[in-house]
Order: C-alpha cells, then sequence, then structure tokens
C-alpha cells in the first residue's frame, strides 16, 4: 500500500492521489484506528519515499542543484499534505457517519414503559440483521437496568 502511494506521488497523480486517500480513510474510519498509528504511518510512508527518492538519484545521473531538490522537496512533501488532508477528511466524514447511523439506529427501537414491570416495544420498517443486533443488545440491556418482566414486541405498521 505504501508503494501505491509512493507511485501517485512521485507522479503527481492528484485525483488518483485523492481518491487513493479517500478510501484509506473510510477504511481507517471503519476500523477505529488510533491517531498514534495514523501517525506513525504517515511517518514510515515519509521515511520510504524519501528513501526512495534516495536511492533513485543514486542509481541514476540525478544530479539536481539545491533549487531543484528544494522545488522537488516541496512538491513531494505537497503531495503528501494533499492525501493527508483528504485521508483526514474521509476519515472525519466516516466516523460521524457511523456515530449518526448509531444513533438513529438506537433510537428506532424504543421501549415505552406502560408499567413497572411491562413495557412496549414498537418495531416500524425493515429488520435487517444489523438492527436485530441493536434491538437485542437494547432490548436485554434495558430488561436488566429497568427489570422488566413482560415485554410487549407491537410489529403492526
Amino acid at each position: 500500500m505504501p508503494n501505491g502511494l509512493i507511485f501517485l506521488v512521485l507522479n503527481e497523480k492528484d485525483e488518483e492521489l485523492t481518491a487513493f486517500s479517500s478510501q484509506e480513510g473510510i477504511a481507517w474510519a471503519e476500523h477505529s484506528l488510533t491517531l498514534s498509528l495514523k501517525l506513525e504511518w504517515v511517518q514510515a510512508i515519509r521515511r520510504t519515499l524519501w528513501h526512495y527518492i534516495a536511492v533513485l538519484s543514486q542509481k541514476s545521473a540525478f544530479r539536481e542543484t539545491r533549487v531543484d531538490f528544494f522545488d522537488l522537496e516541496k512538491r513531494i512533501n505537497d503531495q503528501i499534505d494533499q492525501f493527508l488532508n483528504s485521508f483526514s477528511s474521509a476519515t472525519q466524514h466516516i466516523r460521524m457517519f457511523l456515530k449518526q447511523r448509531e444513533v438513529v439506529e438506537h433510537l428506532s427501537v424504543p421501549i415505552i414503559p406502560v408499567s413497572a414491570t411491562v413495557s412496549v416495544l414498537p418495531l416500524i420498517g425493515a429488520i435487517y440483521s444489523y438492527r436485530i443486533e441493536i434491538i437485542e443488545e437494547k432490548v436485554l440491556n434495558n430488561i436488566a437496568d429497568s427489570r422488566i418482566q413482560t415485554l410487549v414486541i407491537d410489529l403492526s405498521v
């Protein structure tokens, strides 16, 4: 994966770089990876990239002036920064989406107390596997917390 990023950076493939960073940001957000791991990952990418450039410069007649070198450094670091910005943005959007989805799905399982020991659970809408998991979790937690003895599940529309 870092090799793909290095290729995109060195070849200045802006659109592909942005798409790749969004894809990676989504994957990282879905797996809830930590910020410190992300920072270590970015450091490894930068080190690998500059090592690759150093190896290339030794293998060829890649003799640049200081101005050329600093121009290259600016272009490469700008590309990495572009990657990081898109990556970060995608990560934040997906995390926000997942959090909102969780809130909506928990709200879609209203357990309404009728008395101290009886509650009603009206279920409206499609019931799919992920929602069943939410319903099961919320019902079991609510039964344990409220000491419900009877739960009436209303499936009417």
